[in-house]
C-alpha cells in the first residue's frame, strides 16, 4: 500500500436516514519528517467521528478505511482517562498489561525512550510518583499522551486534547506536540475548534463543512488555507479574525463589475478586478483591508493591542488594525455566492456611495 492511511468511499451515519459522510475519500501519504494535520469544522460536522473511523472504534456502513501494513495507531478521546486506583507511573505504562502491546511498552522503557519522552513532555520522576488524582489539567494531558506513545505509534489521533486548559498551558502543550511529531516522525491528527491552536501546531488543515458534501472537504497545507479558500466554512475556520458582510450584490456590465456592500444603512460601491455574474454575495476580508478612507464611520467597541473591534449602525461587527474616524475596504477579498460555490479572490477598490 502506497499510503499511510486511506479512506476509500467511506459512508457513515448514526441513523439510517441521515449520512454524516457519503463516499468520503481521503489519502494521507507516508512522511519522513512527521506531520500535524488539524481537523476543523463546526459542531456536528463529524470531526470526532472521523477519528473514530480512522482508529477502527466504529466501522463505516460502506467503503473502506485502509491502513498500511505494520502501522500502529494511538487514539486519545476528548476526555482523558486515568485509572485512579493505579499510580501515575502505572497509568503511564498501562499498556504493558495488554498482551499485544506489552513488548513495545517494555522495549521503550528498557531503551530509555520512555524517560526521553517524559523529559520532552516535562514530566519528571517526581511527577510520575504523584497520586494521579493530584495532577493538574496540563499534567493529565501530558500523562495520557505519554501513555499513548509507549506503544510506539505511527499515527496519533487527538480529539480536542486541550479542552479546558488555560491558554498558556495549551500553547506549551502544543509546542511540545509539534516537537514530538518531528522527532518521532509521527503523523498526528488533531481535532480543534481554535484558530490559534491551528497556527501553533498544524502543517495541514482538514476542514469539514457544516453540511456534508464530499467536494467541500478541504485538505490543504496551512499557507494555502489562508490564500485559496475553497468554501466559506473553510475560510472562516482557519482565518481569525475576519470580517463578514452578507448584504452584498454584484452588478456587472460590459465596461465594469461593481460590488455593492450595505454598511450603516447605506450602499457603498467598489470596483472589482474580475468579471462575476450578477447576484447576491457574501464578502469576507481581513482586518488589514479595513483602512482609513472616505467611506463610513464605525463605533469602537474594544481594542486588544492587535485589533480594533468596531460596530456599524446596524450592528454588524468589524475588525481593523488601526483606529481611525472613517473606514473603507481596499485590497484582496473573497466573494462567495449564495449557492456556496468555491470562493473567488478579487482585488477590491472603493468608488464611493451608491443609491
Amino acid at each position: 500500500m502506497s499510503h499511510l492511511l486511506e479512506l476509500r468511499k467511506v459512508s457513515f451515519g448514526y441513523t439510517k436516514d441521515k449520512l454524516l459522510f457519503d463516499e468520503l475519500s481521503l489519502t494521507f501519504p507516508h512522511t519522513s519528517n512527521g506531520k500535524v494535520i488539524a481537523i476543523m469544522g463546526p459542531s456536528g460536522s463529524g470531526k470526532s467521528t472521523l477519528l473514530k473511523l480512522m482508529s477502527g472504534i466504529i466501522k463505516p456502513s460502506s467503503g473502506d478505511v485502509l491502513i498500511d501494513k505494520g502501522v500502529r495507531i494511538s487514539y486519545l478521546p476528548q476526555e482523558p482517562v486515568l485509572f485512579e486506583h493505579l499510580s501515575t507511573i502505572d497509568n503511564a505504562l498501562y499498556f504493558k498489561r495488554i498482551r499485544s502491546c506489552r513488548d513495545k511498552v517494555l522495549a521503550c522503557k528498557k531503551s530509555g525512550q520512555f524517560d526521553a519522552w517524559s523529559a520532552m513532555l516535562c514530566l519528571d520522576f517526581a511527577d510520575l510518583e504523584k497520586d494521579c488524582r493530584s495532577l493538574s489539567g496540563g499534567e493529565v494531558q501530558r500523562l495520557v499522551l505519554l501513555r499513548a506513545l509507549t506503544v510506539q505509534p505511527d499515527i496519533l489521533l487527538l480529539d480536542e486534547p486541550c479542552t479546558g486548559l488555560p491558554i498558556n498551558i495549551r500553547m506549551e502543550f502544543l509546542s511540545e506536540l509539534r516537537e514530538l511529531s518531528r522527532k518521532e516522525k509521527l503523523v498526528v491528527f488533531y481535532v480543534t475548534h481554535h484558530s490559534d491552536e491551528l497556527i501553533t501546531v498544524a502543517d495541514e488543515v482538514l476542514v469539514l463543512p457544516k453540511s456534508y458534501s464530499n467536494v467541500d472537504v478541504s485538505k490543504l497545507c496551512l499557507c494555502d488555507m489562508f490564500d485559496n479558500a475553497r468554501s466559506l466554512d473553510a475560510l472562516l475556520n482557519v482565518n481569525f479574525p475576519v470580517n463578514v458582510l452578507r448584504r452584498c450584490s454584484i452588478e456587472a456590465s460590459e465596461e465594469e463589475c461593481r460590488l455593492i456592500a450595505r454598511i450603516n444603512s447605506e450602499n457603498h460601491v467598489y470596483n472589482i478586478d474580475k468579471a462575476l455574474p450578477d447576484g447576491r454575495y457574501t464578502l469576507v476580508f481581513r482586518p488589514e483591508c479595513l483602512v482609513s478612507g472616505e467611506g463610513f464611520p464605525l463605533s469602537i467597541v474594544a481594542t486588544n493591542g492587535a485589533y480594533v473591534l468596531l460596530d456599524d449602525t446596524e450592528g454588524a461587527r468589524f475588525y481593523a488594525r488601526d483606529n481611525t474616524v472613517n473606514y473603507t475596504i481596499d485590497g484582496q477579498v473573497w466573494l462567495f455566492d449564495e449557492e456556496s460555490e468555491p470562493g473567488v479572490a478579487v482585488n477590491l477598490s472603493p468608488t464611493g456611495k451608491g443609491e
